[in-house]
């Protein structure tokens, strides 16, 4: 028990000062200067960011013990809390990649770890922001599909890869995709989702290690009429 005692700690301190080091560099890139910027230029921004409180929720991170470009996307994510934290009040992640030392560090870290794999199916009742780094289409798309009503959806701010590049990709590859029927629903809702979306790109890259650790991401919020609150979907 107390050799199992002393590994966790050793690791902890290991993963520490690795996470300290990962967020020095994340504060200092231009990807997250050009990130902040942008919240204080854009008067939408401005206006979600400022009228309430809001969780972030991470899916699809990775795992942190193992993965570069995960901890620098959760060292994203904990800068922004830091950075807006008038706005951000806590983060909460799941991917079921996790591991139980991801655990250990996501909680060091200050992140709740949800217990229960939502698949990305979070009824959203309160303003929900959700950090998706490169997630699958499906996941999107559940996303989506949980809270096709007005009431819920435009509560969700998105940070992730481009929804629209992603469904410009889709429609580029729709012969191999409509074959999986499972994600076609899904890639259907990312489709009729533009017509409510205002996206936003962050027109800078964020690479670490000589890996790309973001690229094409944007800020997505929505805006459904009532009246489509009825739709076919």
């Amino acid at each position: 028990m107390c050799t199992v005692r002393i590994e966790e700690e050793t690791f902890l301190l290991m993963m520490k000062k690795k996470m300290t080091s990962t967020l020095q560099e994340v504060a200092s890139s231009t990807f997250f200067y050009e990130l902040i910027n942008q919240i204080l230029r854009s008067q939408l921004l401005q206006r979600n960011f400022n009228s309430v409180r809001v969780t972030m929720v991470i899916y699809a991170l990775g795992s942190i013990e193992t993965q570069h470009r995960s901890r620098h996307q959760l060292a994203t994510a904990i800068l922004l809390e830091r950075v807006l934290s008038n706005w951000i009040e806590g983060i909460e992640a799941f991917d079921p990649v996790f591991s139980a030392r991801d655990e250990l560090v996501l909680k060091m870290m200050g992140c709740k770890v949800l217990s229960t794999n939502e698949n990305c199916r979070r009824q959203v009742e309160k303003p929900t922001m959700f950090f998706m780094p490169y997630a699958d289409v499906h996941l999107f798309g559940n996303l989506m599909k949980t809270n096709w009503c007005s009431s819920r959806l435009n509560r969700i701010i998105l940070l992730s890869n481009s929804l629209g590049d992603m469904l410009e990709f889709c429609r580029y590859h729709r012969t191999k995709i409509s074959d999986q029927n499972d994600v076609s629903e899904e890639v259907e809702y990312i489709e009729d989702v533009q017509k409510f979306t205002k996206e936003i790109k962050i027109n800078s890259t964020y690479t670490s290690g000589g890996q790309i650790i973001m690229n094409s991401f944007s800020w997505h919020f929505f805006n459904m009429c009532d009246e489509e609150d009825e739709d076919e979907h």
